[in-house]
C-alpha cells in the first residue's frame, strides 16, 4: 500500500513537472509570427512658414488639432526569444489617418519599420503578458485639398513607442493577441511630390498615436 503511494506521489510529480515543462507560452528560441488589425487616435501639431505675396514676406502658422476620431493601421511582426524573459522582435505597419475625419480634406498615410525588446513578465501555459519599447523610423504621405487648393507633401521621421501586450493561446502554436500602445513620431521638412500645386515652405509635423489592436500569433517552438 505504501508503495503504491509513493508511485501515485512519483507519477504526480513527474505529471506536475512536464506540464510545466510544456507550459511556458514564451520560452528562449521561441519564434513567435503575428499579423494584427488596429485603430488609434491621433494628436498632431503642425508649424508652417509660408512665403506671401511679391515681396516674398515670411508669416507662421501654427495649428494644433485635437485627437482624429480613426487611425487604421495593419501590422505585421516577428519576434525570436533571446531568453525566458526577453524577445527581440521586428515590427512593420502600413496605417491610413483622417480619410474622412480630419478637416480640410486632409488625409495621412505611413508605413512604420521598427526594432522592438519586449519584456514578459507573466507566461503560463495559455498566456504571455509583456511589455515593449521599439524604436524605428517612419515614411509620411500627407494631402490637404480644399476649396480648389492642392497641398501635399512626404517625409520621414524616427519614432519610439511603448505598448503592453497580451497573448492568449489556443493551443501551444495558435494564440490571438491585444495590444496597447503609445507612439511618439517627429517628422521634419517635408517635400513636394508628384501632383501637388505647392508645399510649405518649413513644414514641421508632430504625431502622437494612441492605439489598440488585435491579431493572430502562430509559434514556432525550437
Amino acid at each position: 500500500m505504501k508503495r503504491i503511494t509513493l508511485i501515485s506521489i512519483a507519477l504526480g510529480l513527474l505529471l506536475l513537472i512536464s506540464q510545466n515543462t510544456r507550459a511556458q507560452a514564451f520560452q528562449k528560441g521561441d519564434i513567435n509570427v503575428g499579423f494584427g488589425l488596429g485603430f488609434g487616435a491621433n494628436e498632431t501639431n503642425q508649424s508652417v512658414t509660408r512665403t506671401s505675396g511679391s515681396n516674398g514676406v515670411s508669416y507662421e502658422w501654427v495649428e494644433a488639432e485635437a485627437l482624429s476620431p480613426v487611425s487604421l493601421f495593419l501590422s505585421g511582426t516577428i519576434e525570436y526569444g533571446l531568453s525566458n524573459k526577453i524577445g527581440l522582435a521586428l515590427e512593420g505597419k502600413l496605417a491610413a489617418t483622417g480619410l474622412f475625419f480630419l478637416p480640410y480634406g486632409n488625409k495621412i498615410t505611413h508605413q512604420d519599420l521598427k526594432l522592438k525588446l519586449n519584456y514578459h513578465l507573466f507566461t503560463s501555459n495559455n498566456n504571455d503578458l509583456f511589455f515593449g519599447i521599439a524604436f524605428g523610423m517612419s515614411h509620411l504621405k500627407w494631402e490637404e485639398s480644399s476649396t480648389g487648393w492642392y497641398y501635399g507633401g512626404t517625409g520621414s521621421s524616427p519614432l519610439l513607442e511603448l505598448s503592453i501586450s497580451d497573448r492568449l493561446f489556443i493551443d501551444e502554436e495558435n494564440a490571438i493577441f491585444i495590444n496597447l500602445f503609445y507612439t511618439k513620431y517627429w517628422y521634419e521638412q517635408l517635400a513636394p511630390y508628384s501632383g501637388v500645386v505647392a508645399t510649405p515652405t518649413d513644414f514641421r509635423f508632430n504625431m502622437v498615436t494612441i492605439g489598440v489592436q488585435i491579431g493572430y500569433v502562430f509559434k514556432d517552438k525550437r
